[in-house]
């Protein structure tokens, strides 16, 4: 006979997204199970940019800024991405601390800095550390088996790997937050539309200190020199870096890429033949840009990877799954606890999806411009995939491996040496450097991660450009950050609650309690009143005797220029919102 378990929510996946829909549901006040099939943690780095977003929402969850600080790299690395030929001979860079971009973001937010440099393994212990301390269950070692769906909810059975018994869990609703290569999703028989392949990659998890060896400390690393092209990440510059390396199966195999071959370019990639790498382990992975069909199949929601993948060129890809938890969980309490109408759960996809195919439209744009920068050398990567398909063509196929690496080597020495010849011609140089620039967009991107608004189902950006943004209290946007007092140490977002809706006023209007409690259907909403015509009222961009209603999200839920009748408009508001509105028939 099988255990068996009840939740209101099961999470399925216990990575980044799964954790913050933990966390989300229990700060809510929601019973929720997550599994995770790893006994442990990941030790091999994937994602490493926690973006401004993704740092306000975790505020509001409760970490503070000092932990997710703690096992980041150090602001300068964080703000740097060098074009290199090997990484300590520069071709140019891109400084977020530079022309006036730190102040653009730090206008805007409540944290000190405007994104982290940290790896999600080390992100995860600290989101593990959150989840052992809330009422979220973390269930390790457990796997997901199956689905039953029926109208009150869901039945799974999980099994424990360490010994194969089956636990029965049921649940209202499940949350799949099982990855790029999880399984629940084509259980659901959800498709993903895009391309599956863009391109295959191997990367080495080596552990050197290079702090001190190269000369401009950065968090990326673009390596133009051919024997060696790839990419370096610097997860921490003391500790913790990894080397990306472009790979073109069917004529090459991931296993040809030993820890010698990766020791080999890593050295190559360094200028240091002497070096002795510290290879920790080395993975494959798949470079897609695909979202699913849809993101709910009855009482199941795809969050994160499950319901998108991108290029990592962007950093979007976790911090958008974070943005999926935060807009979803809210609104599976107000169906679960007041009263909300089913139906407002198919707003999490409306809201959301426009929001991810952009994200995942600029990461494949920001993908395909970066090789204008080693193409302005003649460098171009098609060259590489030519040299793998050579290399499987008989009779080159068949010679010895040490014979083949010699060749390949010999080629791409000769590829190098005409693109230092090119870099010296007269204008190559400059050429370099406009094309550098023109990837500002990859990297400084507050359009992107602050500037998305929830309105009507399409997206409803003041400016349409990725480096650009606009604050405003217009519904659907994000509520700005602004001081409250005179001094500029207490920011509007501290007055913000995931578990609660924030309606603000004016002094000037009639004064009203800290609460107005509208009807049992209905979320008690907190009242904040600021002085009229003051600094702090400037951001509200309403009039004396207007109101501005925030969702737990922390986005603009409706907004009014009139308060006269303001419980009766706040109440016709938030039933159009919970959709408990009766549609009146002629």
């Amino acid at each position: 006979m099988k255990d068996s378990m009840t939740t209101e929510v099961l999470i399925i996946g216990g990575g980044p997204t799964g954790m913050v829909s933990g966390l989300c549901l229990a700060k809510l006040g929601i019973r929720n199970i997550i599994l995770e099939r790893r006994a442990t943690l990941m030790e091999h780095p994937k994602a490493h940019e926690l973006s401004a977003r993704s740092i306000e929402i975790l505020q509001d969850l409760g970490f503070s800024y000092e932990e997710l600080a703690e096992e980041a790299s150090d602001k300068n690395t964080a703000a740097r991405i060098l074009f290199c030929n090997s990484i300590n001979e520069e071709y140019g860079r891109i400084d977020l601390r530079a022309n006036g971009i730190e102040e653009k973001y730090k206008q805007h937010l409540r944290s000190p800095e405007p994104y982290l440099n940290i790896s999600q393994t080390e992100l995860e212990r600290v989101m593990r550390r959150h989840i052992e301390k809330s009422q979220t269950k973390l269930l390790l070692n457990h796997q997901w088996e199956s689905f039953t769906q029926e109208a009150d909810g869901v039945n799974c059975i999980v099994r424990r790997l360490s010994d194969g018994t089956s636990t029965a869990i049921k649940s209202r609703y499940v949350i799949c937050a099982d990855g790029a290569g999880g399984r629940t999703r084509l259980a659901l028989g959800i498709k993903m539309h895009g391309p599956e392949r863009i391109q295959d990659f191997v990367n080495a998890y080596f552990t050197n200190d290079l702090s001190e060896y190269v000369n401009t400390t950065a968090k990326l690393y673009w390596i133009c020199k051919p024997e060696c092209a790839g990419t370096f990440i610097a997860h921490h510059p003391k500790k913790r870096w990894v080397y990306h390396l472009p790979i073109y199966p069917p004529y090459e195999k991931v296993e040809d890429y030993t820890p010698e071959i990766l020791q080999l370019r890593i050295r190559d990639a360094l200028a240091a033949p002497n070096m002795d790498i510290q290879i920790e382990s080395i993975s494959h992975w798949r470079m897609t840009a695909q979202v699913a069909e849809r993101f709910r199949q009855e009482n199941c929601f795809l969050v994160g990877d499950t319901a998108h993948r991108f290029p990592p060129t962007g950093g979007l890809g976790m911090n958008s799954g974070i943005g999926d938890a935060h807009n979803l969980c809210w609104k599976l309490k107000a169906v679960l606890r007041e009263g909300a109408n089913p139906a407002l759960l198919d707003t999490y996809e409306t809201e959301r999806r426009p929001v991810i195919e952009r994200n995942c439209e600029e990461s494949r744009r920001n993908y395909q411009d970066i090789f204008a920068v080693p193409g302005v050398l003649g460098a171009n990567p098609d060259k590489l995939e030519k040299l793998a398909v050579l290399m499987s063509y008989v009779p080159l196929r068949f010679l010895p491996n040490a014979w083949k690496k010699a060749l390949t080597r010999r080629f791409l020495k000769l590829v190098g040496y005409f693109a230092t010849r090119s870099y010296k011609k007269p204008g190559v140089s400059a050429h370099m450097q406009e094309t550098i620039a023109a990837q500002i967009g990859h990297f400084d991107r507050i359009g992107l991660d602050l500037g998305y608004s929830y309105t009507n189902s399409k997206m409803n950006q003041p400016s349409n450009r990725v480096t650009e943004y606009q604050p405003n209290t217009k519904p659907g946007s994000r509520f700005p950050h602004f001081p409250i007092d005179q001094e500029g140490l207490l920011s509007s977002h501290e007055y913000l609650d995931y578990n609660s809706w924030t309606l603000w006023l004016g002094t000037s209007t009639e004064k009203w309690t800290t609460t107005i409690t509208l009807s049992k259907r209905l979320p008690t909403v907190k009242v904040i009143q600021i002085e009229y015509k003051s600094m702090a009222w400037q951001h509200l961009g309403i009039s004396s005797d207007g109101a501005v209603l925030v969702r737990p999200d922390g986005h603009v839920a409706w907004r009014t220029s009139s308060t006269n009748n303001l419980r009766k408009d706040l109440q016709t508001a938030l039933e159009k919102i919970f959709i408990l509105k009766t549609v009146q028939k002629n």
